[in-house]
Formats: structure tokens, sequence, C-alpha cells
């Protein structure tokens, strides 16, 4: 009992997450974040709330998922093609993450690794403001593992 008692006692206590919540403004691009990735670090991301891609209109909001990528220039057709979302192959005004140079999905939640960077939050849409802009917000559980080994 000695011996397990004195190894559990040398054993590394292992650290909880760092955790914040950023929330994502509907009519912001990216929204800075602070947090620094390191290569390492294994972070998560849990997303809720939702954003509307045509200002209030009920019918456009939509959940960090974004609106069906297939489906958006039929359902949409006086605001698809106006102009590039960031991620063409993303569901439009899916919550997305930028580190570095690299964007990446998120939508309602992911776990990516062997990052390094600024971390940014975004909206896939590329009009935010005016009569095509953007209303409503996500909020974003950000979970780090720091030195994932």
């Amino acid at each position: 009992v000695g011996l397990l008692s004195h190894l559990a006692a040398q054993a590394p206590k292992k650290i909880p997450p760092e955790q914040r919540i950023i929330l994502v403004a509907g009519n912001d691009p990216w929204t800075e974040t602070d947090i620094l990735i390191r290569p390492q670090d294994k972070v998560t991301f849990k997303a809720s709330g939702k954003v509307c891609f045509l200002l209030s209109t009920q019918h456009s909001c939509v959940g960090p998922s974004g609106w069906p990528l297939q489906d958006y220039p039929t359902s949409w057709p006086d605001q698809w093609g106006d102009c590039a979302d960031p991620m063409s192959d993303a569901n439009h005004a899916s919550l997305i993450g930028s580190i570095g140079e690299g964007i990446f999905y998120i939508g309602p939640g992911m776990t990516i690794e062997d990052q390094q960077g600024g971390l940014k939050l975004g909206i896939n849409d590329c009009s935010f403001d005016g009569p095509n802009g953007n209303s409503g917000e996500f909020s974003v559980v950000v979970s780090i593992v720091r030195g994932k080994g």
C-alpha cells in the first residue's frame, strides 16, 4: 500500500483544459479570440446560437452548421453569387475558424490538432452589412488541452 501511495503521489497531475466562451457576431467577418494555438495543443469547439444572413429575416436564420451549400443557390437566388464566401466548399453562414493563414470549417463542433497561430472565429459569408447584412451571434466554447502528450 505504501508503494502505491508513493507512486500515485509522483504521477503527473492531469491539467484541466483551458476553456473560453467566445461570442461571434453575425455582422463581423472575424472575431479575434486572443488565443494562441501551439502545435502540441488539442482544441475542441462546441457552438450554439443563430445567425440570420439576411438581417432579421427569420427564414435566413441558421445554426453554426449554416445553410446547406447545395441548396443555397436555389433557395436564395438573389443573394447567391453576389460575392465569394471565404470557404467556397462550406455551408453559407456557417461557423468557421482561422489559425495563421489557414481557414477551416467548425460548424456545431469539431476538434483540431497540429496547428499553430492566433485563433480567429468567423462567419462563412461575404456580406456583413447593408441590405444583405447579418444579425445574431454564435456562442462558441473553446477548450484547449495544452501539450496533448
